[in-house]
């Protein structure tokens, strides 16, 4: 079997190409691939596949080959959106120069071009209550559309057996930079004003993957011959909920604003006259149904959000320059975890410190990282980390010391040893670790140490008195820290929670009679995340904490005593 595809250096082509790799029916198949660049060929295709030389004005010198081939894929295309670029050329007339060598083909099986939803679009009078459909008359909004829909008329007059996928958005790992779903991850990881709105307009997705499945199954499938399809994974997202789905996988706040009052309805009313970026705020523009396409047995095997995080984790690895590890204390449970989680989204690979054999390691498979069982108030626990950053000094990216316990109660009430443990924990591993970190990012000159403290430390806490002060002890170490790599690009972060819903409140037999008022770990841990790599800093995470530390900045000390002394006899 032979087979020919165009477009095999761009994002959809790869994954088509190593998806065919993979499939049995494409088995022993000689792939053909026009390259104009070689060195645009990912690795893990190079080697796998034929190189036909060139671009659309060298096809003739292969039509021989080309016209040999039972199957033709037709991927590549000048796919930017907009007007006034060469889509003729790109587009259109390299279409019909591949129609007029398929032509000669004797043995040729399938001729699948990839179309887009933009060669459709809607029509002025659509109100967009249902999605597109292949029945749907096409308005292309765009020259890049115009061309597409050009492209497939051609083809369905040419007498070729062919199919025509319309994908919708496509996104997954290798993305273009400018396009969409990228676009928004900057965007959300920025805070950009307008990811904090809920815009209802919803959108229809395809992972590159999927794609690339879809694409196999219309060249096979004996119903698929001569017919069009849109290819999508059948779960539209409003824009709103994709802007929530990304800043849940990389941390931080998204779609809070709602946007009512009858407004929408207005802009949907309105949708014909507005600039087309602005037209799917609102109404589904970009919402297209794939219900033929599942007729002919298509599952799409990503799920949304696993793409996402799969998208924003590539986004922004390349940006790590190599230092992809990231190190969390007290990874497997509470803040630790939601911090793990997020870094994951971010690109870093993770390795997760706990005492807690169990859950580190359920925590470890669920986020596709690595474990360590180490407890840090016992000597060869602190050392077993300190190994793990020697081990990993060369990759090693961010050091966050999470780890810490409480103890609640009179001081002559608590023993030596609870009391040492939790010192040992909450102030010497902190500080040990922050130096063995050091050591691993001065050949480098950079690297992220993150210390999280407490609300607690900015004041006199009765009855918590050791974990009071082992908390200060940790801000006081770190913003010294600061001080000392001013001038360098290692950068010290001291985060300092308010009062948080984890099971740190029932370990430490602190009253837990509100959860309502208290942080949601996600939150603190978007909080911290967000902030690596904007330079060093020290913060209060919540207004109760801000609270508290202001009031310990303004009150007399004997006052604050007495205050802290009531509080926490009668409300913690």
């Amino acid at each position: 079997m032979n087979v020919f595809i165009t477009g095999a250096t761009g994002f959809v082509g790869r994954y088509l190409v190593e998806t065919m790799l993979a499939d049995e029916r494409f088995a022993g198949a000689d792939i053909y691939c026009l390259v104009r660049d070689e060195r645009k060929l990912s690795d893990s295709i190079r080697d796998k596949i034929k190189i036909l030389a060139g671009g659309s004005s060298d096809m003739e010198r292969h039509a021989e080959t080309i016209a040999g081939c039972e199957y033709i894929f037709h991927v590549a295309a000048l796919a930017t959106f907009g007007n006034n670029l060469p889509y003729e050329r790109d587009n259109v007339e390299f279409t019909r120069k591949l129609i007029e060598i398929a032509r000669r083909s004797t043995v040729l099986k399938r001729f699948v071009f990839t179309s887009t939803i933009g060669a459709v679009d809607r029509q002025p009078q659509d109100d967009c209550s249902k999605p597109l459909d292949e029945s749907t008359p096409p308005n292309p909004m765009s020259d890049y559309g115009r061309s597409k829909l050009e492209c497939e008329r051609m083809l369905g007059q040419s007498g070729l057996p062919f199919a025509i996928v319309r994908p919708t958005w496509v996104y997954g790992p290798h993305m273009r930079k400018q396009s969409h779903v990228r676009v928004f991850i900057d965007a959300v990881a920025e805070g950009k004003p307008f990811t904090k709105i809920d815009f209802p307009g919803r959108i229809s997705m395809i992972h590159a993957s999927d794609l690339a499945q879809a694409l196999l199954l219309t060249a096979v499938h004996p119903d698929a011959q001569n017919k069009t399809y849109f290819a999508s994974d059948g779960r539209p997202i409003s824009l709103g909920g994709l802007f929530k789905s990304i800043a849940r996988a990389i941390g931080g706040s998204a779609a809070s604003i709602r946007i009512g009052l009858g407004i929408p309805a207005v802009m949907r009313k309105l949708r014909p006259y507005m600039p087309f970026a602005a037209q799917n705020l609102f109404s589904d523009v970009l919402c297209a149904s794939a219900d033929r396409l599942f007729e002919l047995g298509f599952k799409p095997r990503v799920a949304q959000y696993q793409g996402i995080v799969e998208t924003a984790r590539w986004h922004f690895r390349e940006a790590l320059n190599g230092r992809t590890l990231a190190i969390v204390t007290g990874g497997a449970g509470g803040i630790g975890r939601e911090i793990c989680r997020q870094l994951t989204g971010r690109g870093y690979d993770i390795a997760i410190v706990d005492y807690n054999a169990e859950a580190a390691q359920r925590a470890a498979e669920e986020l596709g990282g690595e474990y360590l069982v180490a407890d840090l108030g016992a000597d060869e626990g602190l050392q077993s980390v300190c190994d793990l950053i020697e081990r990993n000094a060369d990759r090693l990216g961010v050091m966050i010391n999470n780890a810490g316990i409480g103890r609640r109660g009179p001081l002559d009430e608590l023993s030596a040893d609870d009391l040492a443990r939790l010192l040992k924990i909450n102030s010497m591993a902190p500080m040990i670790l922050s130096r063995a970190a050091l050591a691993a990012f001065r050949p480098a000159g950079r690297g992220t140490i993150v210390n999280i403290g407490s609300s607690a430390a900015y004041q006199p806490l009765p009855y918590m008195a050791a974990y009071a002060a082992s908390k200060a002890f940790v801000v006081n170490f770190t913003e010294s820290l600061i001080g000392e790599l001013l001038g360098t690009k290692i950068e010290v972060i001291m985060a300092s929670p308010s009062g948080t819903n984890t099971q740190f409140q029932v370990s430490s037999g602190v009253k837990n009679e509100d959860a309502a008022k208290l942080l949601k770990p996600e939150q603190v841990a978007s909080a911290i995340v967000r902030r690596i790599g904007k330079g060093s800093r020290t913060f209060i995470i919540g207004r109760s904490g801000l609270a508290m530390m202001l009031v310990g900045r303004m009150l007399p000390k004997a006052i604050q005593v007495r205050l802290w002394q009531r509080l926490m006899t009668k409300m913690r």
